[in-house]
């Protein structure tokens, strides 16, 4: 799937308000990340259900740590650009959602490269066999998320979960 300009436009005129050099910068000060992973089975070992977890746009994850909410917080903002990881990790995220529809192979490769530089947790969403049999085969990836949404119609399928939940690897269901 090819994504829509309208995310090029949008990242673009971000990277012209905030040059990469200027983010690698401003990283070098920045707090360290937390384990996601970590948190999310140490929570599972403390309490015997799913870690919580905060998830939404830079905007809204920076003011919900800005808040002083301490759980791990995912990205979840169309990531097209390495440039989205270094900003995500500026604004204090501990995870990034790569989606498997939007992004070719060799961009989650290079994406999760960054994000272990960063410190930052890749978190590979999955929609169909297809893609769980893709992202299966690239090295680096820890944490497979599968969608109940297909992107090109935007509907919810419960199936897909169904279905691909029988693969044994860490899989973090994603709903929405």
């Amino acid at each position: 799937m090819k994504w829509p300009g309208v995310k090029d436009v949008e990242v673009a005129q971000m990277k012209e308000k905030r040059s990469l050099a200027g983010l690698k910068k401003q990283l070098i000060n920045a707090p360290p990340t937390r384990d996601f992973i970590g948190a999310l089975k140490e929570a599972n070992a403390r309490t015997g259900f799913p870690g919580f977890i905060a998830e939404g746009s830079f905007e809204n994850l920076e003011a919900i740590r800005n808040f002083g909410v301490q759980c791990p917080l995912l990205c979840k903002e169309f990531v097209i650009d390495a440039w989205q990881l270094f900003y995500a990790r500026l604004k204090g995220d501990n995870a990034i959602l790569l989606i498997a529809a939007v992004l070719p192979d060799l961009d989650i490769k290079y994406m999760i490269k960054i994000c272990k530089l960063l410190g930052l947790t890749a978190l590979v969403k999955v929609h169909d066999e297809r893609e769980m049999d893709r992202v299966l085969e690239i090295e680096g990836i820890e944490l497979v998320g599968i969608n109940n949404r297909d992107l090109g119609i935007i509907s919810k399928i419960v199936q897909i979960s169904i279905v691909i939940n029988v693969v044994s690897i860490f899989v973090l269901p994603i709903c929405c």
